[in-house]
């Protein structure tokens, strides 16, 4: 499944996730580069097909969720360049 999700930066500031609830068939997320603020939202771990998350060169801050466990064998995980996340971002410190 396929959810097209894009923001041009240069209009809205301060842009916070969109809700991952329900879309239990969700497979790849890609939001780098869009100006993101605010924690990391736990509810994408629980999506039972995500195998891409790429949320990197964002403004993203807090700890990363307990229950990303979950997410160190899909496919590929991104979220370096978060300079307010435990090591920059980067995941493989996590798993």
């Amino acid at each position: 499944a396929y959810f097209p999700f894009s923001i041009d930066p240069t209009s809205i500031l301060n842009i916070s996730f969109p809700n991952f609830n329900g879309l239990i068939e969700l497979e790849t997320i890609y939001l780098e580069s869009n100006s993101l603020t605010g924690e990391l939202p736990s509810a994408v771990a629980d999506l039972p097909l995500i195998n891409i998350y790429w949320v990197k060169n964002n403004d993203l801050s807090g700890c990363i969720p307990a229950n990303y466990i979950s997410l160190c064998g899909i496919q590929s995980v991104q979220m370096q360049d978060n300079e307010s996340l435990p090591s920059d971002g980067d995941f493989t410190q996590f798993c």
